[in-house]
């Protein structure tokens, strides 16, 4: 009895596992497998996507670019605007893993972060949103694309690279360590505008402003305003004279309106041997008593500025005195004149006899 219990037991113990338990256990495991296998599909894919996002690929104009961005000389291109690296013998858009990879210290504008402290570089911060190193506010990156330098301001700002003065204003380069406009470019207004020389084609105002006084006209054309005109050295517009003996401060303002004049004394003056007919508003030769003329306003004498009436006129082509005038000497006198010194006798020689009569 004891025997056949033991068999029985044993017979028991080694029962096989039935056939529908088996399957039951396979279909657990392989719907395990599954999931663990989709679970790690999923975590592949997002390490993908987030390396893609915080690592983004570095653009580029041409393969210099890249070759200065990456510091590396060969096994790199500029295709599509973002440089191209060799990668396990395939080309793939650049990150910073091809800086690390060619073993540069590079510029961690183009690295990875998470916080500001990852970037290593003065004056950079963390943009969370890219997960990026860039500059930080108010700082833009050098041409060498190695370091953050303060962004220009003003004109006259101190700088180091082209980059800061661009980027404050277009038109502009780094000159002696100090932002200016580029050659050829002048600052109006808050901008650098190109310099348009007076007579030349222009298409606002601004570009011939350099000339004080100047304006793009109607035409197009850089011009001084109405009633100026440009000075000898082309650097201003001048008021032009209206009347003679105005102020001025070059003959052109004077020339301009009446030939044969100069600016003497800062006014507008006859030149040496000319005198100036208001009625004509204009300077004449001064031609002398007797000599040649071909009109009236040729004949002059000194005090024929201070009278109406000229002493010396053109008849028939030869300067003689006026009617109710006499030539004494060199000069046309009034008749009248020589009584003037007689004059007083008389009258004091009048007032005698009335004083004797009444008394």
């Amino acid at each position: 009895m004891l025997a056949r219990s033991r068999t029985d037991t044993c017979q028991f113990a080694a029962k096989p596992v039935p056939f529908h338990t088996k399957i039951r256990t396979s279909r657990m495991l392989a719907s395990a497998c599954k999931k663990y296998l989709f679970t790690l599909l999923i975590a592949v894919m997002i390490h993908s996507a987030i390396t893609e996002n915080i690592d983004p690929p570095i653009p580029c104009v041409s393969v210099q670019t890249c070759v200065d961005d990456l510091n590396v000389t060969k096994g790199v291109t500029c295709t599509d605007g973002y440089c191209v690296c060799e990668n396990d013998g395939q080309m793939k858009n650049c990150s910073s893993s091809n800086i690390q990879h060619n073993k540069t210290a590079g510029f961690t504008i183009f690295q990875t972060c998470k916080i500001d402290q990852n970037c290593g570089v003065n004056n950079t911060i963390c943009n969370t949103t890219k997960s990026q190193c860039e500059c930080r506010k108010g700082y833009v990156l050098s041409s060498s694309k190695r370091e953050c330098l303060k962004k220009a301001d003003a004109l006259d700002f101190p700088c180091t690279d082209n980059i800061q003065c661009l980027a404050y204003l277009p038109n502009t380069t780094c000159q002696n360590n100090q932002c200016a406009c580029i050659p050829g470019y002048h600052f109006v207004t808050n901008a650098c505008y190109k310099t348009i020389d007076v007579g030349k084609s222009c298409n606002r105002s601004e570009e011939c402003a350099h000339v004080s006084g100047a304006i793009c006209t109607d035409r197009n054309v850089c011009d001084c305003a109405e009633a100026t005109m440009i000075n000898m050295d082309r650097k201003k517009c001048l008021r032009v004279a209206e009347d003679i003996l105005e102020e001025c401060e070059e003959d052109v303002q004077c020339t301009k309106s009446f030939p044969n004049t100069l600016c003497v004394n800062r006014k507008c003056q006859c030149q040496s041997g000319y005198h100036f007919e208001h009625t004509e508003k204009q300077c004449y030769y001064n031609k002398k008593l007797g000599e040649l003329c071909g009109n009236t306003y040729d004949c002059y004498q000194e005090e024929d500025e201070s009278v109406m009436e000229k002493a010396v006129i053109c008849e028939k082509n030869v300067c003689v005195c006026a009617e109710n005038y006499e030539r004494k000497n060199d000069r046309c006198v009034s008749k009248g004149s020589h009584l003037l010194p007689v004059l007083p006798i008389f009258l004091v020689t009048i007032i005698c006899f009335i004083s004797f009569i009444l008394d």
